[in-house]
């Protein structure tokens, strides 16, 4: 009997130990992944500032030129592709009507309804979130109003799939 109880007791010191050790983990696992979700939609909304500042892709984006903006945006977007695995680089107009896909160049022309766009259509400031693909990859996007003086030219949206952050997290 005093054994039993003895190893009962025990057990329980146990459980409360791992759960306690399991909830630190978890908290701290969460924290680091925040933040290297906010590490890089701060790379995502600097870059779409200096395409804004762009003045090729400026008149390529005002202009509905998707040549224009296959001329003057590939180079950057294989760069950030290549160095910063950013994998989506969308043009859309202030209607929301895709003009223009860097990373699939035949898609176009359709109305992007995701969260993302429709809080930045809304509230008419930058947004960035998770977002699950239709092909199920999980997804930090960021879609950035564009606008020259009170006119909207549309929206540049930028995402990363996020596994290799999840494998950062996990190791």
């Amino acid at each position: 009997v005093i054994m039993a109880v003895f190893a009962t007791a025990i057990y329980k010191v146990e459980v409360k130990v791992r759960d306690r050790d399991l909830a630190e983990r978890s908290a701290a696992a969460a924290k680091l992944f925040a933040v290297k979700l906010e590490k890089d939609g701060n790379l995502m909304r600097a870059v779409a500032h200096a395409m804004m500042g762009n003045a090729a892709i400026e008149q390529a984006f005002r202009g509905g030129d998707r040549d224009g903006l296959e001329r003057s945006a590939r180079g950057l977007f294989d760069i950030l592709r290549d160095d910063h695995r950013i994998t989506h680089l969308y043009f859309t107009g202030p209607d929301r009507i895709n003009l223009y896909r860097l990373h699939t160049p035949t898609e176009h022309g359709d109305q992007i309804d995701r969260a993302t766009m429709l809080q930045a259509h809304s509230r008419k400031q930058a947004v960035q979130g998770l977002e699950l693909g239709p092909l199920g990859t999980l997804t930090l996007r960021l879609v950035m109003p564009w606008r020259q003086r009170e006119r909207s030219l549309g929206y540049v949206e930028l995402g990363e799939e996020v596994k290799h952050l999840i494998d950062e997290v996990r190791d």
